[in-house]
């Protein structure tokens, strides 16, 4: 196995002794990997890791705040997928046991030597790779390279209980192609699955990175905006339709036009008391937007009272 360093590497050090962080940091960016922060609770942990979005995190048992670091690494691996190592000075029957149990990458006692901490970070970035690829594999859309709906359970999941924990909101936005089908009927499905890659491509390139990109389904994608209310999500959909309908599309040296959607807007928890339902309220909206002459965005504030609408001419 290839145990050279992993160049450029971003590393967060949580541990709430300052002395030890220090020297701790020094080493690591000796040997070429990057400290993005050091944080002494698990707040501020959680606060970097969004800021910064490590590679690898180093932490401590015995931290500062509420949760000691055992509890704060089976956050980080649901939430966030981030390897973690444990440095401690504790190796008792009941901590092991918890930290096997918080899918940490590594643990290693205190006081440790360089070179093992060194190959103890590689080994855990290497198999988080693998992991990664794997993980890749079995949760992207093999067409436009969006994440499929496997992984959007998943996600929302985890945002559904991250926003419960901390008395937050995250919006949905759902997105379909107006009239896609012309694409198929006049150029070809090749040309077809050519929009489809492309608008894919597009909307990676218009959200943050904490968002998440979907294929939802033939040609509607959904955009999972954590930490983002239902005002915030309507600015960023009205700003994607806009730029959307502005691409020009060239397929085998012809342009053949350019693309609008329409787009529904909800979110959690005022529109559905789990992502699913608020996916619901967001297709109602899309639909309506679709009656309403696409190439638009409707919020779920702006939905029309269910005994008014009507499905007919919205595909």
């Amino acid at each position: 196995m290839d145990l050279d360093p992993v160049q450029a590497a971003s590393v967060l050090i949580v541990e709430d002794e300052l002395l030890i962080a220090r020297d701790l940091s020094q080493r690591l960016k000796k040997n070429g990997f990057q400290v993005v922060g050091v944080a002494s609770s698990g707040d501020k942990a959680h606060e970097l890791i969004r800021a910064t979005k490590p590679d690898l995190i180093l932490m401590d048992i015995v931290i500062k705040g509420g949760k000691d670091g055992i509890a704060v690494a089976t956050e980080v691996h649901e939430q966030y997928q981030i390897p973690v190592i444990f440095l401690t000075a504790y190796a008792d029957g009941e901590t092991l046991q918890r930290s096997e149990q918080s899918g940490a990458y590594g643990y290693i006692l205190k006081p440790f030597n360089e070179p093992e901490l060194l190959v103890t970070i590689r080994l855990a970035l290497q198999k988080h790779k693998q992991y990664k690829n794997l993980h890749n594999q079995s949760t992207r859309d093999f067409l436009t390279g969006l994440f499929n709906r496997r992984f959007l359970e998943e996600s929302l999941k985890q945002e559904e209980a991250k926003s419960i924990r901390h008395g937050d909101t995250f919006s949905i936005i759902l997105l379909d192609i107006d009239h896609f089908k012309r694409f198929n009927d006049v150029h070809g499905h090749a040309a077809g699955d050519y929009v489809l890659k492309i608008v894919g491509d597009f909307l990676q390139n218009q959200v943050r990175q904490m968002d998440l990109v979907c294929r939802y389904g033939g040609e509607e994608m959904l955009i999972l905006l954590p930490e983002c209310g239902l005002s915030q999500a309507g600015e960023v959909a009205a700003r994607i339709g806009v730029k959307l309908s502005q691409l020009v599309l060239i397929y085998q040296a012809n342009n053949i036009g350019n693309v609008t959607a329409s787009l529904g807007v909800a979110c959690f928890p005022d529109h559905g008391a789990t992502g699913g339902e608020v996916i619901n309220v967001a297709d109602q909206c899309l639909y309506q937007a679709k009656r309403n002459g696409r190439n638009q965005v409707v919020l779920a504030t702006e939905l029309d009272p269910p005994d008014s609408q009507s499905m007919i001419g919205a595909q």
